[in-house]
C-alpha cells in the first residue's frame, strides 16, 4: 500500500499553476518642467525732447530791445545816483549793452549769450522797474506803463532766447544790487509788484503772459525741469499769504 502511494505520488501530472507575471516595466521619468519665461524688465523711456515753443522769428533780439530801452536812461540814471560805485556800475552796464548792439557777433557761444541776457535782466529790474515812481502824484503814469512794458518785452525776449538764464546765479559780487540767488527769484518780486498795482492794470496781461511762457518752457526744456516744482511752490506760497 505504501509503495502504491509512492508510485502514485511519483506519477503526479504537470502542475497547472500559472507562471508568475513579469515585473512591470518602470514608468518613464516625467519630462522636466519648462523653465519659467523671463519676466520682461521695464522698457527704458526715450529722453523727452522739448517741444518747440512759438516764437516770432522777426522779433528783435533782447540786446536790441534793451539798447533801445536804456537810451534815455543812460544820463538820467547816472545823475540820480549819489553813490560813485553805482555810477560806475551803470556806466559799465550801459557800455556793455551798447557794444553788443553795435557788434552782436561778439556773443559767440551760448554761455556768452546767457551771461549777456543775465546782464539785461538785471538792468531791466534794477534800472527800469525799480526806477519807476508809481507813487509820485506828478508822474506820468502812461509813460511809466510804457517803460514797464518795454522792460517786460526785454525779459520775455531774454527768456525765449536763453531760457536757462532764469537759473543764473552769482558769487554775490557781480552786481551791486543782486545777491547769489537764482535770477528768477530776484526778478519775480519786481514783476509781482506790478501785477498787484492798480495803476498797472493795462500791462497785467503782458506780465501774466510772461509768467505763462516761463511755466511752459520749464515743462518742456529738460534743463529746466527741476525749476517747475520750485515755481509752483513759490506762486502757491505767495498767493496763500496774499489771501490768508
Amino acid at each position: 500500500m505504501a509503495s502504491d502511494a509512492r508510485g502514485k505520488a511519483g506519477k503526479r501530472g504537470p502542475s497547472t499553476r500559472a507562471p508568475p507575471a513579469p515585473a512591470p516595466a518602470p514608468a518613464p521619468a516625467p519630462a522636466p518642467a519648462p523653465a519659467p519665461a523671463p519676466t520682461p524688465g521695464p522698457v527704458p523711456e526715450e529722453p523727452r525732447q522739448p517741444l518747440p515753443l512759438p516764437q516770432d522769428q522777426n522779433a528783435p533780439p533782447p540786446s536790441t530791445l534793451a539798447a533801445e530801452l536804456v537810451e534815455g536812461y543812460s544820463n538820467s540814471a547816472r545823475s540820480r545816483s549819489s553813490r560813485p560805485d553805482e555810477t560806475g556800475e551803470l556806466k559799465r552796464l550801459f557800455s556793455a549793452i551798447e557794444r553788443v548792439k553795435n557788434n552782436p557777433g561778439q556773443l559767440c557761444t551760448p554761455e556768452q549769450r546767457i551771461e549777456h541776457n543775465h546782464l539785461l535782466v538785471y538792468v531791466c529790474g534794477r534800472v527800469i522797474l525799480d526806477g519807476l515812481k508809481w507813487d509820485d502824484p506828478f508822474a506820468d503814469h502812461e509813460r511809466l506803463r510804457n517803460e514797464a512794458q518795454k522792460a517786460i518785452n526785454v525779459l520775455e525776449a531774454a527768456a525765449k532766447e536763453t531760457p536757462t538764464v532764469l537759473k543764473q546765479t552769482t558769487d554775490g559780487n557781480l552786481f551791486l544790487f543782486r545777491g547769489p540767488e537764482p535770477l528768477w527769484s530776484w526778478i519775480f518780486p519786481r514783476l509781482l509788484k506790478l501785477l498787484g498795482n492798480p495803476k498797472c492794470l493795462a500791462i497785467s496781461p503782458a506780465i501774466e503772459n510772461l509768467f505763462r511762457y516761463i511755466f511752459s518752457v520749464t515743462s518742456q526744456d529738460t534743463s529746466l525741469w527741476d525749476l517747475g516744482p520750485v515755481l509752483v511752490r513759490y506762486f502757491r506760497d505767495n498767493l496763500s499769504s496774499e489771501y490768508a
